[in-house]
């Protein structure tokens, strides 16, 4: 078994009632969530968040931490999220987690249960030609800077990890950065020239706010 994130962004109509909808997804899907048998002791943590600033269609990153692989059906919620008026906007993506900063235990829990509640996401490309050795090493010490750096004046980055979906069809190889903190932008020009330079190109951006999560298991640590 294989640790994966997997991760689907929601949206739900204008006039939908989001209090009552991250009531239900936190005390009546979450707890039942699982298509599959497991131990109680494997990794299954689940996680919502709403994505800001709050304008538009409400839109949500629901997010899964597990050593248990899925599919389209999302962890057996896709029925129970749809019921309560959520349209997938995208299809469940699963990364498996390469790099953790400080740590992987720092950041699985600054990201469910963290004083902070922002999460940043950065969607990054690169190309197969590219270095793709000296583009995750620019990765990393760009996220050690990011969060050895602490407060600047839009963001307080405390923890931060990179994934890596080496079955894109895109004719590159795709990361996804997350970063938790007081999140108000996305990543400053320190942090986004050294991985443009080493052949990335940011091709989406996102920030939400963590509005609750449901530990489950701790294998692995």
């Amino acid at each position: 078994m294989s640790r994966n994130i997997t991760m689907c962004r929601l949206e739900l109509d204008p006039a939908a009632d989001t209090e009552r909808f991250e009531h239900a997804v936190l005390e009546e899907v979450f707890p039942v969530a699982g298509d599959r048998p497991r131990h109680a002791d494997w990794l299954f943590a689940r996680s919502l968040y709403r994505t800001w600033p709050r304008t538009g269609a409400p839109a949500y990153l629901c997010a899964v931490d597990s050593i248990i692989s899925t599919g389209v059906e999302f962890h057996g919620m896709r029925g129970p999220l749809t019921a309560l008026g959520a349209r997938f906007a995208r299809p469940p993506r699963s990364w498996p987690p390469y790099v953790s900063v400080p740590d992987d235990k720092t950041a699985s829990e600054e990201e469910r249960g963290g004083h902070h509640t922002g999460l940043l996401t950065v969607l990054l490309r690169l190309p197969y030609e590219r270095d793709q050795e000296e583009f995750e090493r620019a990765l990393t010490e760009a996220m050690t800077a990011a969060v050895e750096t602490g407060a600047t004046r839009v963001n307080t980055i405390k923890s931060a990890r990179w994934l890596r979906d080496d079955d894109s069809s895109l004719g590159a190889v795709e990361y996804l950065c997350k970063a938790t903190g007081f999140i108000m932008d996305g990543f400053s020009p320190g942090t986004r020239e050294p991985l443009e330079k080493a052949g990335g190109e940011i091709v989406g951006s996102e920030t939400h706010e963590r509005i609750g999560w449901l530990d489950g298991g701790t294998f692995p640590p």
